[in-house]
């Protein structure tokens, strides 16, 4: 019987070769499908994961205090009496140096090698006197070269109105491009024209399998130059860096760097993440028209009726997170301009984050591009209790009023 089965079956595939042979095709090419989806899905995620904890390191729980400081004793009651040895303490403050601000961070870097490892940065000498000798302190590359501060120096601090000495044992960062950081543009671009820095911007490329490898280098078939104003929203994988570079004979960072300083410094390059899984738009385009779907926006500049110039960056008590749990109502009005109808307004800073909101339902004459705003009785401290240099935002500028009239007075 067994036999006789086995015969029609041979029977029935010689027959029809071609059928048989694109069933097994069509298997094949289905699975292999299904491979590359999730393959792309993964290092879509993987890309993000990786952008998250560089930036926020890879901790999953914050316990700050909703007023004034945490009590010392509770990091050994976590650490040592209820077990949680995956945790680490941060100190936090605002200090100045030469007139300039900072944020001080305390760590221990021993605790907090499992969220955001420090010795590869920073170095084990460096880090050895931080544990061993008090009044120490690390600057970062870019603020050291800019202050013209060396390893090995004393200097002068000023933590909350009050001189304190300490010495820089070590510095943080890129010690060859972090000179340029501060600097003005033209200047930027005048020194990455210069040979020997771009050949090591070009050829000196981390291949430490660390955060720069794993999030750019190993997504240059995923990332594209953006020439002009008409942006192709669904390049070809033809058209990526990488098949550029590949196509050329030069390197992929070569393109890059050429792509970064065009335009005066205002190029542009194109990487998308999770919508562009599949090489396109068209799962984007079926969610977006699809019946059940509700559009909505979360960025805070997005769904707001003003954007202006400074917000929490300039003035955090404005925006209402300086020691508060709820925003303040500060009584606002439009500086000139005329009278006109008053409208409801929601008034937002210059911030990627929707908390960076000045004000909600706020009555005001219809805001025209270059209207000044005047919030009343918002707090004294300004700049200095404000994270001013928030995502590279220039210093704001502080002016006295007085009967005279308005002078700045910005130190």
């Amino acid at each position: 019987m067994l036999s006789r089965l086995r015969l029609s079956g041979w029977r029935h595939l010689l027959r029809h070769r071609w059928q048989s042979a694109l069933s097994v095709f069509g298997i094949t090419l289905g699975v292999a499908v299904v491979v590359a989806v999730d393959l792309s899905n993964q290092s879509a995620n993987l890309s993000f994961k990786l952008s998250m904890e560089e930036i926020t390191g890879r901790s999953t729980h914050h316990i700050v205090a909703a007023v004034g400081h945490l009590d010392e004793t509770l990091y050994p009651d976590l650490r040592v009496r209820q077990g949680i040895r995956n945790s680490a303490p941060v100190i936090e403050g605002r200090i100045a140096i030469a007139g300039e601000q900072f944020t001080l961070l305390g760590l221990d870097p021993i605790a907090e090698q499992p969220f955001r490892p420090l010795l590869p940065g920073i170095g084990e000498g460096a880090v050895r006197q931080l544990l061993l000798r008090p009044d120490t302190l690390i600057l970062p590359q870019s603020s050291a070269h800019r202050l013209g501060i060396q390893s090995g120096q004393w200097i002068e601090l000023q933590v909350a109105g009050r001189p304190v000495s300490m010495e820089v044992v070590g510095t943080a960062g890129d010690a060859d491009n972090s000179a340029l950081d501060g600097v003005a543009l033209a200047e930027r671009l005048a020194a990455l024209a210069e040979p020997e820095r771009r050949r090591r911007i070009i050829e000196d490329v981390p291949d430490d399998g660390g955060f720069f490898q794993k999030a750019v280098l190993s997504n240059l078939g995923r990332i594209w130059r953006v020439d002009g104003e008409d942006i192709d929203y669904e390049p070809a994988a033809s058209d990526s860096v990488a098949a550029e570079a590949s196509r050329m004979g030069v390197p992929a960072m070569q393109l890059v760097l050429d792509q970064l300083v065009a335009d005066g410094g205002n190029g542009m390059l194109y990487a998308p993440f999770f919508n562009y899984s599949y090489g396109d738009l068209s799962f984007t385009e079926a969610v977006t028209r699809h019946p059940h779907t509700r559009m909505g926006l979360s960025d805070g500049g997005a769904h707001c009726g003003a954007i202006c110039d400074g917000g929490m960056n300039a003035h955090l008590a404005a925006s209402g997170h300086f020691g508060m749990v709820l925003r303040r109502a500060y009584t606002m009005h439009r500086v000139g301009g005329g009278n006109t109808e008053p409208e409801n307004v929601d008034i937002s800073g210059p911030l990627c984050t929707s908390i960076d909101k000045l004000g909600t339902g706020v009555m005001l004459p219809r805001l025209e591009e270059g209207d000044l705003i005047a919030i009343h009785a918002s707090g004294a401290y300004g700049p200095s209790a404000s994270p001013v240099r928030f995502i590279s935002h220039p210093e704001p500028r502080e002016v006295w009023v007085d009967g005279a009239g308005m002078r700045d007075v910005t130190a």
